[in-house]
């Protein structure tokens, strides 16, 4: 390949991480030569040079100067691809990088490989910023086998939040088993268990497709493998147990017969039912916060945000959800004293009377309100000392933002003053389904 005539003033006209692009993009002086065997048999030359190498990659310096150093001018590389070869190069000359989901987990190899931390750091930053419940199983795999724990808990936190959409995606039944196990080890998720076993056979169906077996019980049960044995069956309703698991066929006789006599009131020290995880996974819950205008600021020139203590007679906010949730706590942003009370279609939902002052209020029994409106309030005197938002006539309302991207919330009325800063909640779609198909088992 024919080299470029350099400008004659090339080194002066740029600072240093630019003078090492120049020489690498135009081969100057290179010392050493990379081929890159590619997987259809073709090689590709990269020329690079051994002190920029070595400067900066023990892993480099071992292999080019170190004591089992080949005397070769050509090393061959089987294990990578040219392009993530080439963005490692880009980085130790001049810390370039441009990273995308294509290619982020081949630079992250190559990384990882030649022991360069600063470059394995930008690539696992790149994937916690662009994480999300669509593409999360697929950065968990590929976290498991980088052994990248920060990455890998970012990715089960994601997957617990929001396992409402990531079972059903194809992506969850392209992972692994051994991250199918990660994810099934979980002590919380965001749905009933016999959504986890509804996903666990979807994924063991895709797997025979994939290994070109039939979907029998029993080679769903052998893909499964160890995971069969982290899914909650005794936490499973014995509703749900008998009208999905125990048809599937995917337990023997005798672990169904023990789970059976577990959900019927029977004995627990069973030696079958002990190879299955007995207690309840914590149900997630979405937390929603409400946004005053000037509230970050605190400031009263606004005329929107205020702090101190006062004395009044009613409070209220009133919201409008698209879906049946499930209110779990209420917070405050700052410290109440008096009652308050979730209303909804003319039926008070719940009451609670706080006698001292509380900044939190966890609800021993759930708040379930159907889609629609429904007013957070107080009705009777109370005492409040914090940050509180106060009406005039042109403020705008509180905005809300929630954790669940598939819930919406919008103000729809709200008092001269408001103090709710948060509340707590989860989703009861399942719990309606579960209503609906008795009904129509009735019907």
């Amino acid at each position: 390949m024919p080299l470029k005539v350099e400008p004659e003033d090339w080194q002066n006209s740029r600072g240093v991480l630019a003078s090492n692009r120049y020489m690498l993009d135009n081969q100057i002086e290179c010392d050493v030569q990379f081929v890159i065997c590619t997987p259809d048999g073709a090689r590709v030359f990269i020329p690079a040079h051994s002190y920029v190498l070595i400067s900066r990659s023990p892993v480099f310096h071992a292999m080019l100067n170190g004591p089992l150093a080949e005397n070769k001018k050509e090393i061959r590389i089987c294990d990578v691809t040219p392009e993530a070869f080439n963005h490692l190069l880009g980085y130790l000359y001049c810390e370039e990088t441009c990273l995308c989901l294509e290619n982020v987990f081949c630079v992250l190899y190559v990384a990882k490989k030649y022991l360069v931390p600063a470059l394995t750091r930008q690539c696992i930053s790149f994937l916690v910023g662009v994480l999300s419940p669509d593409n999360v199983c697929t950065i968990l795999d590929h976290s498991l086998l980088f052994e990248g724990e920060p990455l890998e808990h970012r990715c089960l936190q994601m997957v617990q939040r929001y396992s409402k959409r990531v079972f059903p995606s194809k992506a969850f039944c392209d992972i692994s088993n051994d991250t199918l196990c990660k994810i099934l080890q979980s002590e919380c998720l965001s749905v009933p268990e016999v959504e986890v076993f509804r996903a666990c056979v979807r994924w063991a169906e895709t797997k025979c497709v994939m290994q070109e077996v039939d979907p029998t019980a029993q080679n769903k049960r052998a893909i499964l493998g160890p995971a069969l044995y982290l899914i909650h069956f005794p936490c499973v309703s014995l509703f749900d147990f008998s009208k999905t698991v125990a048809p599937s066929g995917l337990l023997t006789m005798q672990e169904e017969n023990a789970i059976f006599r577990y959900l019927n009131g029977g004995i627990s020290s069973d030696e079958i039912l002990s190879k299955f995880p007995c207690t309840s996974r914590e149900i997630v819950s979405f937390k929603c916060s409400a946004e005053y205008d000037g509230f970050a600021r605190h400031s009263t020139a606004q005329g929107t945000a205020y702090e101190g203590r006062l004395q009044r007679s009613r409070w209220s906010l009133a919201v409008h959800c698209d879906h049946s949730i499930e209110i779990h706590e209420l917070g405050f942003a700052g410290d109440l004293k008096g009652s308050v009370a979730i209303f909804q279609d003319g039926i008070r939902k719940l009451e609670v009377s706080c006698d001292s002052p509380v900044r939190e209020i966890p609800l021993d029994d759930v708040v379930a309100l159907d889609a629609g409106v429904f007013t957070i309030f107080s009705d009777e005197p109370f005492t409040y000392s914090g940050i509180y938002y106060y009406k005039k006539t042109t403020s705008p309302a509180p905005r809300l933002h929630s954790d669940n991207d598939t819930v919406s919330f919008d103000v729809r009325d709200f008092s001269a003053m408001c103090i709710v800063e948060y509340f707590n909640f989860t989703l009861t779609n399942e719990l309606y389904f579960v209503e609906n198909y008795f009904l129509g088992d009735v019907a």
